[in-house]
């Protein structure tokens, strides 16, 4: 109908979810779990000035998209966003390779449950999750891509669960450009 009004080369159309499932992976039937299956969703961004056919793999959250509605209108916001416009990324105009750290968080599964199911960060090579219970996962998703075998506790990655484990603790509460981190130190 865009199309027959004559709004549609005029129209951005952006199509996401807010949640992955769980088909079974980590005997799960549902969404919730900061793993892979929940998490990863589609994002597609489409409109005047935006390159047609354009694939990017990066760490984004929901909190961006109210950035990139802001930037495609061309209004400032008037107050701090959490996130970050897409535009930048969805153009070419920052490296394909950065790397952010994205936070993960889950509230009790029910109303009689209180306290966290879980918080966590995501870069493009790890996932750390830490549990209400006190238990800790965490995965190198590139030699464990299914997220199987927690190398929490190995001393091999003692150095990435202690700056992961920071990264976390610095993002929870966060607001504004505080909860934009980068792996190269950048916000």
């Amino acid at each position: 109908q865009l199309k027959s009004t004559g709004q549609y080369d005029d129209t951005y159309i952006i199509f996401t979810s807010d949640n992955g499932v769980h088909l079974g992976e980590h005997r799960w039937s549902a969404k919730v779990l900061g793993y892979e299956p929940a998490i990863r969703v589609p994002l597609i961004i489409s409109g005047p000035g935006l390159p047609k056919g354009v694939e990017r793999d990066q760490a984004v959250t929901m909190v961006d998209l109210a950035a990139t509605i802001a930037d495609l209108a061309g209004v400032e916001p008037g107050l701090p966003q959490d996130g970050e416009s897409l535009i930048p990324l969805a153009t070419g105009a920052v490296p394909d390779a950065r790397d952010r750290v994205v936070p993960l968080e889950a509230g009790p599964l029910d109303a009689a449950s209180s306290g966290w199911l879980y918080r966590g960060v995501r870069t493009d090579r790890y996932t750390l999750l830490e549990w209400g219970d006190g238990s800790v996962e965490l995965y190198d998703r590139r030699t464990d891509p299914h997220q199987v075998e927690s190398v929490a506790g190995d001393p091999a990655y003692a150095d990435i669960q202690a700056r992961l484990d920071e990264y976390l603790t610095d993002l929870q509460g966060c607001a504004g450009e505080g909860c934009l981190v980068w792996l190269d130190g950048s916000h």
